[in-house]
Formats: C-alpha cells, sequence, structure tokens
C-alpha cells in the first residue's frame, strides 16, 4: 500500500498527475478525508490524478518507481518504493512551475465526457480532475448535441466556438460541395473568358472565387495584366476580396521561394 503522493500547495495551486512504472491493475483508491470524487485512476496507462495532492492506493507487492507531475509546464519527481506483502509505505513528492507562460493559457479544445457524449473513459466528474492534474486552463467542452455548464463540476466556462462542422445547403443540390469543385466547374464554363468567369463568381463567396483566382493563374494567365485587372474591378466585393487572397498567399510564396 502507497500511502500518500502529495505536491507541495505553494508550488502547485490543484491537481497532480502520479504514474506508477510497473505492469499492475491498480486496486481501487482509498481517499484520506477527500471524498471518492477526488481521485481518478486510468488502469490502462497506470496513471492516477489527484485534485487534493494526496491519495491512497493499494498495488500488488514488487517494485515501483512513481513519478508526479502536472502536464509540460511543471518538474517532474520520482522515487523508487519497494513493497512487501501487506506492507504501507508514505511517500512525499514535489512538483514545481519550471516553464513561465505568461500571456499563454494551457487549453484543450476538444474534451469529451462519457456522462455526455457516451463514449470515453472519464465521467464529467473524473474529467474535471484530468485536466486540472494535466495543468489545462482553458477546457473547452464538446460533448455531442449539448451544452454543458462546467461551473457545475467548479469551473468556470466561456463560450468561444462550436464544435463541429456545420453544412448549410446554400444552393440545394443535396451534396457537400468544395469550394475548389464549385471554381472548377465555373472556370471550365468560362472557357478563358475572364469576364465570362468574374460574372459567374458574383453568386459565390471569396472562398470559390480564390480558388477560381488559382485556377486562373496556374493555367498560365496573370491577375496583374490591365485587362484583368479592369475585369476584376467589375466583379462583387466577395470576388475581389477572393482574388486578392489568393494573390497575397501567392506573393508570400513566391518571395519566399526565391529568398531559399
Amino acid at each position: 500500500m502507497i500511502e500518500r503522493v502529495g505536491y507541495h500547495r505553494r508550488a502547485c495551486v490543484a491537481g497532480c498527475q502520479v504514474t506508477l512504472l510497473a505492469c499492475v491493475v491498480l486496486a481501487p483508491c482509498v481517499l484520506r478525508g477527500a471524498g471518492d470524487s477526488a481521485v481518478v485512476i486510468d488502469q490502462r496507462m497506470h496513471h492516477l490524478r489527484t485534485s487534493t495532492g494526496s491519495a491512497r492506493i493499494g498495488v500488488p507487492a514488487g517494485r515501483y518507481t512513481i513519478y508526479a507531475g502536472r502536464g509540460f509546464e511543471y518538474s517532474l519527481d520520482s522515487t523508487e518504493v519497494t513493497l512487501a506483502a501487506g506492507e504501507t509505505l508514505r511517500r512525499r513528492l514535489s512538483i514545481r512551475r519550471e516553464v513561465p507562460t505568461e500571456c499563454y493559457v494551457a487549453c484543450d479544445t476538444h474534451v469529451h465526457t462519457l456522462t455526455h457524449s457516451g463514449h470515453g473513459d472519464a465521467s464529467v466528474q473524473e474529467r474535471m480532475i484530468t485536466l486540472a492534474a494535466e495543468g489545462i486552463e482553458l477546457p473547452i467542452a464538446t460533448d455531442h448535441n449539448v451544452h454543458i455548464d462546467h461551473r457545475l463540476f467548479d469551473w468556470e466556462p466561456r463560450i468561444i466556438g462550436c464544435s463541429g462542422a456545420v453544412w448549410l445547403d446554400v444552393d440545394g443540390d443535396g451534396r457537400r460541395t468544395a469550394a475548389y469543385d464549385y471554381a472548377q466547374r465555373l472556370f471550365a464554363e468560362s472557357r478563358g473568358d475572364l469576364e465570362k468567369l468574374i460574372d459567374q463568381l458574383s453568386d459565390y463567396d471569396r472562398a470559390v472565387a480564390a480558388q477560381v483566382a488559382y485556377l486562373y493563374q496556374a493555367s498560365g494567365k496573370s491577375w496583374f495584366t490591365p485587362s484583368a485587372q479592369a475585369a476584376l474591378h467589375r466583379g462583387t466585393e466577395e470576388t475581389q476580396a477572393g482574388v486578392r487572397m489568393y494573390l497575397e498567399a501567392w506573393r508570400e510564396n513566391q518571395t519566399s521561394r526565391s529568398q531559399n
């Protein structure tokens, strides 16, 4: 029995991960005054994550190397122990912040839970502990088709995005057509007539226009001729923006090639 693995509270605000380097199955943990929700055990990886810095776990007799850490920003401490059957050992490991990350945020932008998504290996309560133990400061809940309020689990939420792609069938053809596919079709239909091509683009956004700009330039023609610039000037704002996006990227690519 390893009775205690802790962190120095002044060096690590909350959360700690402990790894036992041995091929064993960790027994269910027994906590000392913290409640069962304070520790998460990953039996596959031999990891134990605690939100209090203290845990009591059972392991078979043998020799173990114990590592304590908290993500990439903190130090790593370790100790070796040899346990006899029925023996209890008490060990204290200390970690501290080593990587200065002022003005940066440790973020996990794709967090699922077994509770709300129906897959994975951690309930929402357990996920809060694993996030804290890994030093994650901004977790983004992406459980399927639900809005999760992490305040219920001692985490202050901020909604900054939406999980998953949203398909809008704007043209009503029932197909997931990419901007490049539209551009190829328009370019083929124009048969090299730039004015016709610009006119066709009036019904499309800048993403399609950027792809058309690439196809036009790749065909051996240039957007920098007076006639091409005049035709582009008669296009919609979206068309002009898309072509400018492509030309800016093209210039950057040419500059980079000339320097290498």
